[in-house]
């Protein structure tokens, strides 16, 4: 509840008009609930799917790819534990398969009937395509079991947790656009009433400066190899030095005018005004 500013007999005199909750009785009675359980259900379980607190949105939610959320912190994870199985050998198996894989659909290993495969557990000699690959696929298989049990569990788990969120990003980042009516083909190129928009917002998005928000997001797109770039982003500063300094009550004086310094003439508007005789022609008798 806000601070009241009115004196005593201003809000005894106003409290006297206030509203109750009499004869509502499916939110007010005795063994009633102000909100149905279903309602808050529906929100939590339909609705509050974002990565931020209690499933609330972030900008990063819905274009997290455009700066590398989540990817640069899980690529290089991915990466680095991929090279050091392939030194040690734990993929080399798998390798040969998939190489495998390749010279069959480009009919290196001959054509049908004749599909040879020389080597491996899938070595044999294959009537189709499909069959050749399907003996392959078997064989990929075994070699990522040999592959999961050789890397252990900690490492295994690692790279299931960096796909994971990375591919859950990727589908989730489409469905967020399409509930929130972004549609990327029925935008105008080259539109100007966005742009304009959205040069004045700078100083607002600047001070959302949580985790994967707005601030955090421009900056991350930002160029800031050239004067753009580094323009945006010194608009978000402004932005939270503005705030900061109402905070404490101090006035600044760099605000742009609203009107030019070459104000335009004024339009000749019609008339509103009477004249003696128009004024006495209106009075009713």
């Amino acid at each position: 509840m806000t601070t009241l500013t009115q004196t005593a007999a201003e809000t005894a005199a106003y409290t006297k008009k206030l509203g109750t909750l009499k004869g509502l009785d499916l939110i007010n009675g005795p063994s009633s609930t102000p909100v149905p359980a279903a309602v808050p259900t529906y929100y939590l379980t339909q609705l509050a799917k974002g990565s931020g607190p209690n499933g609330t949105y972030l900008i990063t939610d819905f274009f997290g790819s455009a700066v590398g959320v989540p990817y640069n912190e899980y690529l290089p994870t991915v990466t680095s534990t991929i090279t050091t199985q392939l030194a040690a050998g734990t993929l080399t198996t798998l390798n040969a398969v998939y190489s495998q894989m390749v010279s069959v659909v480009t009919s290196a290993f001959g054509v049908p009937p004749l599909i040879t495969i020389p080597s491996g557990s899938a070595a044999g000699v294959y009537a189709t395509y499909d069959a050749a690959l399907a003996a392959l696929v078997t064989a990929a298989n075994a070699a990522v079991g040999a592959a999961i049990t050789a890397m252990g569990t900690t490492t295994t788990a690692s790279l299931n947790t960096a796909w994971y969120t990375m591919t859950s990003h990727s589908a989730n980042e489409a469905a967020f656009q399409a509930k929130a009516s972004i549609d990327y083909a029925t935008m105008t190129a080259g539109a100007e009433l966005p742009i304009t928009a959205f040069i004045p917002s700078l100083a607002g998005y600047g001070q959302e400066t949580q985790e994967g928000m707005a601030a955090q997001f421009l900056e991350g797109i930002a160029n800031t190899t050239n004067q753009y770039g580094q323009a945006m982003i010194g608009a978000l500063r402004e932005g939270r030095n503005t705030a900061g300094v109402n905070a404490v009550n101090l006035k600044i004086d760099n605000a742009v005018p609203s009107l030019p310094d070459a104000v335009p003439p004024q339009a000749t508007l019609s008339s509103s005004e009477y004249t003696p005789a128009e004024a006495r022609a209106q009075v009713q008798t």
